[in-house]
């Protein structure tokens, strides 16, 4: 299954914010969005789910318009993980999970003991089984990341659009929420996510779309885009791209700011 933006526009009441998106991705790849704040890659994804409508051109899943396609048809192929936050209720990490059972009920119908049994297969999936019995708003901000990816994952989609999953984490979940998204796509799921981090696109994307502060967007594999020239256009700051030897002899690049 693949998702595309084909020559979109998209803004806020007619006024653009970013133009010009051909973008897609597909089941079993990791595609990661870099760019500088206020570019529009918040704007794009919000049209892209259907938050926002797109001013000008086409969504497709599957080479079928998504106009022609229902919410709840979309949301059973596509799921959404945004940045970890906070609810106003102090809800069960069951619960939270099983919100994302919602696109597979019939209207009013509420969870049932099988909505559950998805809810924690989705935990164990994430190795954060032991968090059943905890209260989400109790538990750390990493472990609120792996409870909404729990939640997108209980949806059964074929595809994840991920708002800076890696976001306010420190280093060690960082590295275990990028662990897990590679897990996924080994899966078979497909994997839109923003980041702030060239390094994430090194340790696991497929492909990158770069935005430069120009809004100028550029995209291809890893090594093409995230380059030190790129990187400048983009953030307008100087950094060096080298290699290191992982634990397995192999080489992994890394971006270096030049300060």
């Amino acid at each position: 299954m693949e998702l595309r933006i084909e020559n979109g526009i998209c803004g806020y009441k007619n006024v653009p914010i970013i133009k010009n998106i051909s973008i897609g991705f597909k089941q079993g790849e990791i595609v990661g969005i870099l760019g500088p704040n206020g570019v529009g890659k918040t704007t794009m994804f919000r049209s892209i789910l259907g938050f926002l409508p797109l001013i000008k051109g086409n969504i497709t899943l599957d080479n079928v318009n998504k106009s022609d396609i229902s919410v709840k048809e979309f949301s059973k192929n596509v799921a959404y993980v945004p940045q970890s936050n906070n609810p106003p209720f102090p809800f069960a990490v069951p619960d939270v999970v099983v919100m994302g059972r919602i696109s597979r009920l019939k209207r009013f119908e509420r969870p049932g003991i099988k909505d559950y049994l998805v809810a924690y297969k989705a935990l164990e999936v994430l190795s954060v089984s032991y968090l059943r019995d905890k209260i989400f708003t109790e538990i750390s901000g990493g472990e609120r990341q792996m409870v909404l990816i729990a939640r997108a994952l209980a949806q059964s989609p074929k595809l994840l659009v991920m708002d800076e999953p890696t976001a306010n984490l420190d280093l060690g979940n960082q590295i275990r929420v990028l662990s897990t998204i590679r897990h996924l796509s080994s899966m078979g799921l497909g994997v839109l996510m923003t980041t702030h981090s060239p390094d994430h696109a090194f340790l696991c994307c497929d492909r990158v779309i770069l935005i430069t502060k120009n809004k100028e967007v550029v995209t291809g594999t890893v090594d093409e885009i995230v380059t030190e020239e790129n990187l400048k256009r983009a953030y307008n700051v100087d950094v060096k791209i080298t290699e290191i030897k992982g634990s397995d002899g192999k080489a992994i690049k890394t971006c270096v700011p030049l300060i």
